[in-house]
């Protein structure tokens, strides 16, 4: 999820579940839900750094307690001497959820997260929403400024707020906001379950996933892997739409070769090998040998053009690696 979703999401929870803690403390809880991003700087070292980094060790379980710790301490000690009392229980838990909002978000997104990092590197990626998805701004823009507008509103006529300022606009987007991610669920789950049920150039499919759309909840794009081909095709949950699975773009498989298997068995595509979703391997032949070239199919399945990773390995007529690393993706189907 983008910065400003997390950023908009912690101070709803601020305002929601801790409205009573010092002002000053509302600048930790953002910090603490939105801080994981940083790994975007990661981008500027290349894929290699990239892929190394992003949604790693900043979007861990361990990350999240250590980094809320540390800011709950500066929370807490920043109350002091603003003469406020001290409630360190309070502030700890703000920025702990705050940053566990964080992980949780983008953990029901499809780029994953390794939240038991450093015990496990396994990913966790839901599919169940977008990277940036506008629905859930609005829903959090509105929570937190349409109190402003009924508490202008309410001024001007002299009514006082028996509740803390934005509590009820921001408890009621949080609860709009599980709602809508429920809904999203249960729409992958149906995506996911049309995508299973079909048969694709004859065959039955070994394995499929349904990735989330921007812009509409109806819309999934859905990656099939059946025993000679990955097919890419999407699905639409709008009431009368139809199904047609022989319009999905079929990727055949290349057979097992000893070049493919070497340059499966590089340091490069195990990196990758290890993160990807739908790998697809293309072989082309060159004047001074082989390239094989490995791309996930999830990043074109989602039109994701930042940040996609491949893996590029070149070889020499006998077969031997001489060049072997990670590079920008490039979208268009193979």
């Amino acid at each position: 999820m983008d910065p400003l979703t997390h950023g908009l999401a912690s101070y709803a929870l601020k305002r929601g579940l801790f409205p009573r803690l010092p002002r000053h403390t509302t600048w930790c809880i953002i910090v603490a839900g939105t801080a994981a991003d940083l790994d975007w700087i990661s981008y500027n070292s290349g894929p290699s750094g990239f892929l190394a980094w992003h949604r790693t060790y900043t979007h861990s379980v361990l990350a999240a307690t250590v980094l809320s710790s540390l800011l709950a301490l500066i929370a807490f000690f920043g109350s002091r001497k603003g003469g406020a009392p001290p409630r360190i229980v309070g502030v700890s838990g703000a920025v702990l959820l705050s940053s566990l909002l964080h992980l949780t978000m983008d953990a029901c997104q499809s780029e994953g997260v390794t939240l038991l990092w450093p015990f496990r590197g396994a990913r966790v990626a839901l599919d169940w929403l977008p990277n940036f998805d506008p629905w859930i701004l609005a829903i959090l823009l509105l929570a937190i400024l349409l109190p402003e507008l009924f508490r202008l509103v309410s001024s001007e006529i002299g009514v006082k707020a028996r509740t803390p300022r934005g509590r009820n606009g921001a408890l009621l987007g949080l609860a709009v906001l599980v709602i809508y991610t429920g809904l999203r669920e249960a729409a992958h789950a149906n995506a996911g379950a049309i995508l299973r049920a079909a048969n694709y150039g004859g065959e039955t499919p070994k394995r499929a996933a349904a990735f989330p759309d921007s812009a509409s909840p109806f819309t999934w794009h859905g990656v099939v892997e059946t025993p000679s081909a990955l097919h890419a095709l999407d699905v639409s949950l709008m009431p009368g739409a139809f199904f047609n699975p022989d319009s999905a773009v079929a990727m055949h498989k290349p057979e097992n070769s000893p070049l493919l298997q070497a340059a499966q068995e590089t340091s490069a595509a195990q990196r990758f090998l290890a993160v990807a979703r739908f790998p697809k391997a293309t072989i082309e032949h060159e004047t001074s040998g082989y390239s094989v070239e490995i791309r996930d199919l999830r990043y074109a399945a989602m039109h994701q053009a930042v940040g996609a990773v491949a893996v590029n390995i070149n070889l020499d007529r006998a077969g031997n690696v001489t060049f072997a690393g990670l590079e920008w993706q490039k979208l268009e189907w193979h």
